[in-house]
This record gives structure tokens, sequence and C-alpha cells, in this order.
């Protein structure tokens, strides 16, 4: 797989909730942070998971998935562990989702906040 069709893939696995296609192209060397060519991410593609029972369980594993790889997709989980982990693994702190929302406009609480700033991570419509 070229590197392009890999991150193709990436965003098509999300868009569809498919887990191990999402795991098996990020292992494979797919970009995270990559965008479209209208500048849908991974992230903006786990908001069209559509299953009548599971959307949100399928939207939140891929976002577990992607956590370690994209600091958006870790804030986007809600869960402090997995924010440190992309800490921790370098990921683009200041990655933007779609609309240009940063990780620090998605973080819902002051915690993950401080951790994200204390990163580097700004604020685009904000920066202090």
């Amino acid at each position: 797989m070229t590197d392009e069709k890999t991150n193709t893939l990436l965003l098509e696995y999300a868009g569809k909730g498919l887990t191990s296609g999402v795991l098996m192209v990020l292992q494979a060397g797919a970009d995270a942070n990559h965008k479209d060519r209208y500048g849908k991410g991974a992230l903006d593609c786990t908001k069209e998971i559509k299953d009548e029972r599971a959307d949100e369980e399928k939207r939140a594993a891929v976002l577990a998935l992607m956590a370690e790889y994209s600091v958006l997709c870790a804030v986007a989980t809600g869960k402090g562990d997995l924010v440190a982990v992309a800490v921790a693994k370098g990921c683009n702190m200041n990655e933007t989702d779609q609309a240009g929302n940063t990780a620090v406009e998605w973080a819902q609480n002051a915690q993950t906040i401080e951790v994200l700033k204390a990163a580097g991570a700004t604020d685009a419509r904000n920066p202090r």
C-alpha cells in the first residue's frame, strides 16, 4: 500500500467504524493527522458512523484506537489517560478538525486543558 492509499483507507475505515481496519492501517503507517482534499480528518470521519444500535460505541472504539496517534482523537475520547499517552508519544499538539478546532477547544475539563497547554498545545481562537 502506498502512503496515500493507507491514509485514504484510514479515513474510510474511521467513517464506517471498522476498528480492525483502522488498527491495520495505523500499524501500516497511516498518518492519523491526514486530511482529505476538503480538510476532513479521521476525527471528522468518525462523526459519519451510522449504526442503529452501536454508533456511539463504534465511534468510541475507533477514537480510542486512534488516540495514541492523534491528540485530537485522544481528547475526543474524554479520557485523560489517553490524552497523556498522545502527549507522551509526541503527537501534534496543534492539529485541528475540519472546522479548525484545536484539541484545547475540544477538551471538556480544566485538567485536560492544562495537560495540553503544558505540552505546547494552543487555542487557535484564543492564543494566550
